[in-house]
């Protein structure tokens, strides 16, 4: 506390010390110029803090927002990478079912085919009736690859045989 009053007094007397040179010099002109170009200084450096202190708040707020916007790009691009890795895989999938299907088909035809070669007919005509029917099957099979019509063209094996 004593330290405290001893600091404050020592104050008081450079406040007045100050004010008694004021008082005693005869250069009253030029004091209150430099006291009032103090003042200017002092207002000018404010404003310009409180610019910057405005400048770098907008900026923060811009940086945050670009922030955001990058968070929910990134999102949206793992989103449609997901969804056209599922699409790509689902497209795999049904391209296999149909390749797998499509290779039943062939098969049944080799069959079918092999059927009729065994045929006595076969040997002395090359091809009867039902020969060049499965040919021309074999031949349109090839043809349209893969395609959903080959169903009503191709015959199911016949294991009754």
């Amino acid at each position: 506390m004593i330290l405290a009053l001893a600091i404050i007094r020592a104050i008081w007397h450079f406040f007045c010390a100050c004010f008694w040179w004021v008082l005693s010099n005869k250069r009253w002109a030029l004091i209150i110029v430099l006291v009032i170009y103090g003042a200017f200084q002092t207002w000018q450096s404010n404003s310009l803090a409180n610019k910057l202190n405005s400048a770098d708040a907008k900026c923060a707020v811009k940086v945050n927002k670009a922030k955001d916007e990058l968070k929910q790009y990134k999102a949206d691009q793992k989103e449609a990478i997901e969804t056209a890795n599922d699409k790509a895989n689902q497209a795999s999938a049904d391209y296999e079912q149909l390749k797998a299907t499509q290779q039943v088909k062939i098969q049944t035809v080799r069959d079918t085919v092999q059927k009729i070669v065994e045929r006595p007919v076969y040997r002395n005509v090359c091809f009867d009736d039902s020969g060049l029917q499965q040919l021309g099957k074999a031949i349109s099979l090839g043809q349209t690859k893969l395609s959903s019509e080959l169903d009503d063209t191709v015959p199911k094996p016949d294991n009754s045989e």
